[in-house]
């Protein structure tokens, strides 16, 4: 029924971006509606308390040129660490079980 639906209008706005020379700068994503919140309990809102409905899809368009801006990502000092040790970690390990 309404996942049929959703698959033909999605599958359709992919055809109309790829007519126009749009689809290979446009990505499509398929999500939850994100206004239709879980309850405290972890279940989505009945609309009537017999009847729970599912959150309807959402189409979101990004374009494919985005990507994150890594220079704002706060990187902690535990995996700066952790990466000067990785390599010298790894050759005393393949040492130490080589000789073993």
């Amino acid at each position: 029924g309404s996942n049929n639906n959703t698959a033909v209008v999605f599958s359709d706005i992919q055809n109309r971006l790829e007519a126009v020379g749009l689809g290979d700068r446009i990505q499509l994503f398929l999500l939850p509606d994100p206004e239709t919140k879980p309850n405290f309990e972890g279940t989505r809102p009945a609309v009537t308390a017999t009847v729970e409905e599912e959150p309807k899809p959402v189409i979101l368009a990004l374009s494919k040129a985005l990507s994150p801006d890594e220079s704002k990502i706060k990187k902690s000092w535990l995996s700066k660490i952790g990466k000067m040790l990785c390599y010298p970690l790894t050759a005393v390990s393949i040492f130490y079980y080589s000789v073993s």
